[in-house]
This record gives C-alpha cells, structure tokens and sequence, in this order.
C-alpha cells in the first residue's frame, strides 16, 4: 500500500481520536459517563482484489494462523490441503464454501506465507512470526 496514503489515513485518525476525547471532556463535564473510548480498532491486514484493497476477515485470520502453527512444525514436508481441512474441523473451524478443500486452498494461495507444493499440499514460507509458535500447543498427527 503506498506510503502517503496510510500516513494519510494514521494522520485522519488521530484526528478523530482528539475530536472524540474533546467530545468526552464536554460529555464528562455535563455528568455524562457514558462517553466513547479513544481505543484504536485493531488494524485488520489489507489484501489486494483487482484495483482495490480489502480488509481480510477475522476468520479467515484465524484460519491462517491456524494453519501456519499447525504446519510450521513439519518445515519442509508439504501437509495436503484435505488433511489442513480435517484439522480445522477437529479445531471447531469450518472453512465454508460447496468445496471446502477448494476454498482453502483459494485461500491459502492469496496469502503470501504459503507455498502450495501441487498435489503434496501446502508449506509455510513466511513472513516470519513474531513469535513462533508453541510446539506444545500443536496438534500433532502422527508424521515423524
């Protein structure tokens, strides 16, 4: 995303934040409590559809955290996106869509830390965690 434009919008930001802890002040000052919090939202990534960007989901989020923590233990050794699939709903998440080995996969391909090994499934590839993920958290399936 250019430069300008997210300093543009982080600028219209804290902008509205001064305007909201202005208007609390006022609202406290006539006994009100009730006034808005100045707590930025949590800033969701942006994906790039066609000429536009999007904000990605929640879900979707989860479901590549998930999927990164869980492969990011086999390194190399590609895991079939069928099997990424039983994972998720061993987890209590559901992918949707009438394929859902098919809608992973769509939406493993339009993120950039995965690399799809063809037929052998899926590698992560980055960008690097912050923190990498708990070994002991992760669900294991048996591959050495």
């Amino acid at each position: 995303m250019d430069a300008k434009l997210i300093a543009a919008l982080v600028s219209e930001r804290d902008e509205l934040v001064r305007k909201l802890e202005a208007l609390n002040s006022v609202i406290a000052a006539y006994g009100g409590g009730d006034g808005l919090t100045t707590a930025a939202p949590p800033i969701r990534p942006l994906i790039r559809v066609g000429s536009t960007y999007r904000s990605v989901s929640e879900k979707t989020l989860k479901i590549r955290k998930l999927i990164r923590d869980h492969i990011y233990v086999w390194g190399d050794t590609p895991t079939p996106t069928r099997e990424l699939v039983e994972f998720l709903r061993a987890n209590g998440v559901t992918v949707g869509g009438k394929n859902e080995v098919a809608t992973l996969s769509a939406l493993l391909s339009n993120s950039e830390g995965f690399k799809s090994i063809g037929r052998n499934g899926w590698i992560f590839v980055g960008p690097a965690h912050d923190t990498e993920p708990d070994a002991n958290e992760a669900l294991t399936d048996g591959r050495p």
